[in-house]
């Protein structure tokens, strides 16, 4: 199936948050984090857009490439504690 112009493949995204839209509280820019971009805009890019609600913060323990290649459940991605 042929692509479309303009179309970046990928899901993965791990990296630092670069800027925030208008509301968001839950992350800020320089937070490292992980998680899957906007289905469609892509993530194989320097840059990427994600929901936040799709970001979990990076474990200090992984890499960047280690933390992009962990499968995300985002039901369970921020403890209250």
């Amino acid at each position: 199936m042929p692509l479309r112009g303009g179309r970046v493949l990928g899901l993965d995204v791990a990296g630092t948050v670069h800027s925030v839209g208008a509301g968001v509280t839950d992350v800020v820019a320089g937070d490292v984090v992980f998680g899957t971009a906007i289905v469609g805009d892509g993530s194989l890019a320097e840059f990427a857009r994600a929901r936040v609600d799709r970001l979990t913060p990076k474990p200090e323990r992984l890499s960047l490439p280690e933390a992009a290649a962990v499968r995300c459940d985002h039901r369970h991605r921020r403890s209250s504690t």
